[in-house]
Parts: C-alpha cells; sequence; structure tokens
C-alpha cells in the first residue's frame, strides 16, 4: 500500500485515482501520523452497497436504546435545545 500527503494527494487527486482505477492500487493518506482518509479501487459492482434497517430493526434499535439509557430529569426539548450548553454570550 502507497502512503501519501494530504498536499500530494490534493495536488494529484486524479492520477492517485487513477492508480487506483486502473493499477488496483490503494493509497493511504495520514493526517498528522494518523491514517485518515485511503483513496483505493471498488469491485466491479461499484461501491459496496449498505444493508438498510428495516422499521422494525430501527423499532428493537430504539427501544433498546431507550431501555438501556441513564435517567435523566432532561425532557426532550431540553435534550435538543442550544439552552443546554448554557448561556452563550
Amino acid at each position: 500500500m502507497r502512503k501519501t500527503t494530504v498536499a500530494y494527494a490534493k495536488a494529484h487527486f486524479s492520477a492517485l485515482c487513477h492508480l487506483a482505477a486502473i493499477k488496483g492500487q490503494s493509497i493511504l493518506i495520514p493526517r498528522h501520523g494518523k491514517p485518515t482518509a485511503m483513496i483505493g479501487p471498488v469491485d466491479g459492482t461499484g461501491l459496496a452497497k449498505t444493508p438498510h434497517m428495516t422499521a422494525k430493526a430501527f423499532d428493537a434499535l430504539l427501544d433498546r436504546m431507550i431501555a438501556t439509557a441513564p435517567h435523566t430529569a432532561m425532557n426532550g426539548k431540553q435534550a435538543l435545545g442550544r439552552h443546554r450548553l448554557g448561556r452563550i454570550a
């Protein structure tokens, strides 16, 4: 796997995409020494498909989240409102 800087990737993005698409190479782009992004080839079918959650599975997830959430005296409006952060001058 090839590594390159963010600045180089920005300046040579087209060439890096060519390496990924035509040559099948993966290019890792670290930032401050930590992997941040990667340019790589995709399979012949295009991008990987993400499975969608059904409404029933979503409801079950919400029920589990509500059941395991810690108790709070805050209501929904307070939790989502800006005033939860305190007065901002």
